[in-house]
């Protein structure tokens, strides 16, 4: 792999590494040329082994610079970010390169034309083969999707970002009852603002869904009926990971609550983000008492106060905490993230000593409010064998926490410890290195750094 990001490219350097009787790298297969400066036919000197090639902020003059790539016969992936042709026709070129006819990845993120047009390419069985099609920033809109759902040269992709591309629940319902996305995998849908509860629930509701193990939803405007139809989905029942972070779910309904302990279902999500989202302190309490997320191993509830005023936040995460501790159904947990919630004693104390948590490996409480009194809880809980991943950075544990830590049966044990921006002295930071020599602990990785003097005052 080369990169030649932010580079000037001249004929003689290309001459180098290229040339075919002497170039250094003249049978490479990946290269990156982002950002990098050179002149459009410069690029029929490129090796036409290359099956990847990366492009980024280039401006060509006319399309007949384009058609410098059309040796590369080998390409297997394309990725062209921020780039386009002065007349605008940037988006239609691929199309006329024969040599692309084997792409299986193409990215075009952020043409300065963009809208419907992106979508072309897609009509044509010129990327019948493509498996990963990433139109990211593209504000496609609903024409745009509409054009690619009815393709039927889609058919062999696995996975389809469509990220920040200015659609709606129209789209989505298209994206639901197209019969060409059997195979899809992943599926994308982030920050697309106009995406609510009814293009969720028709998704939910896809027989040609069923092999997706993926949906990004975040920053959408789905509300807790929407996450619930995605919990219960009888057709997703392949999805294994859910992106709903930054949503703002609002009040639960009362009589989605009233329907909730009666169901038997399990859904088949295995990691769930709800980092920087907001529901009310009902929902998932309610959920976390169903066998609805029985399968959970990774959760992350990071910045649960964003959507929060100071006392919503406190009562909502405490809750949701106490939830999680004493469920009978969320047992499997391995992977937990609780940076930035503002978290005290109290909230360790539950955590500490729950038996809900003995598989969990990687744990992060940075940016919270995690003193010595906290982190003894941590130490002495018999729960917690499993832990290898700690992260403490940017709390409030300085030198007799540290010490402790130092001293702690859980240091010998973990593979990762962060205590960045504690305010722990030098000396005490330096314990912990001795700890981890004095006891021969090889796997051990120290994200340490030392204060300032003036900040090395101690508890």
């Amino acid at each position: 792999m080369i990169n030649g990001g932010y580079k000037i490219l001249k004929e003689q350097f290309l001459s180098i590494i290229f040339i075919a009787d002497s170039g250094i790298f003249k049978n490479i297969e990946h290269l990156d040329l982002s950002c990098a400066k050179f002149k459009s036919n410069l690029m029929r000197m490129l090796p036409s082994t290359l099956k990847t090639l990366r492009f980024q902020r280039k401006s060509f003059v006319s399309f007949d610079e384009i058609q410098c790539i059309s040796h590369l016969v080998n390409l297997t992936s394309l990725s062209i970010v921020k780039c386009r042709i002065h007349d605008g026709s940037f988006h239609k070129s691929p199309v006329q390169l024969p040599s692309l006819r084997l792409l299986t990845t193409l990215r075009v993120r952020n043409d300065p034309i963009g809208g419907a047009v992106v979508s072309e390419p897609m009509r044509t069985d010129h990327f019948s083969k493509l498996t990963h099609l990433d139109l990211r920033f593209n504000n496609i809109g609903d024409a745009g999707i509409q054009k690619i759902m009815e393709s039927p040269y889609i058919g062999n992709l696995r996975i389809l970002d469509l990220s920040w591309s200015c659609f709606g629940n129209a789209s989505v319902i298209l994206i639901a009852k197209s019969p060409y996305l059997g195979n899809l995998t992943q599926l994308f849908l982030n920050a697309n603002r106009n995406i609510g509860d009814e293009g969720i629930i028709e998704l939910t509701r896809s027989t040609y869904l069923r092999q997706l193990t993926e949906l990004g939803l975040a920053q959408t405007e789905i509300t807790s009926r929407g996450l619930m139809s995605i919990l219960e989905s009888q057709c997703l029942t392949s999805l294994s990971t859910l992106d709903v972070s930054f949503t703002k779910f609002g009040k639960c309904n009362e009589a989605l609550l009233t329907a909730l302990p009666q169901c038997l279902f399990t859904s088949s999500i295995t990691s769930l983000d709800l980092s920087y989202a907001f529901t009310d302190d009902t929902l998932l309490p309610m959920v976390m008492n169903t066998p609805l997320l029985m399968n959970l191993r990774t959760l992350n509830l990071s910045c649960g106060k964003y959507f929060c005023r100071d006392n919503e936040h406190l009562n909502y995460m405490l809750t949701h905490a106490e939830a999680l501790a004493r469920s009978p159904y969320i047992r499997n947990i391995t992977n937990l993230s609780l940076s930035g919630n503002d978290i005290k004693e109290e909230w360790l104390e539950v955590l500490a000593n729950s038996s809900n948590f003995c598989k969990l490996t990687t744990l992060n409480l940075s940016c919270n409010r995690i003193n010595r009194g906290g982190l003894i809880f941590l130490l002495e809980s018999p729960y917690l064998s499993s832990l290898t991943d700690l992260d403490l950075a940017c709390n409030r544990t300085r030198e007799r926490g540290a010490t402790d830590l130092a001293y702690s049966k859980l240091l010998g044990q973990l593979k990762h410890l962060n205590v960045l921006h504690n305010r722990i002295p030098r000396e005490t930071l330096q314990e912990l290195r001795e700890s981890k020599l004095r006891n021969g602990y090889k796997d051990l990785e120290l994200e340490l750094k030392s204060p300032r003097r003036s900040d090395s005052d101690s508890e």
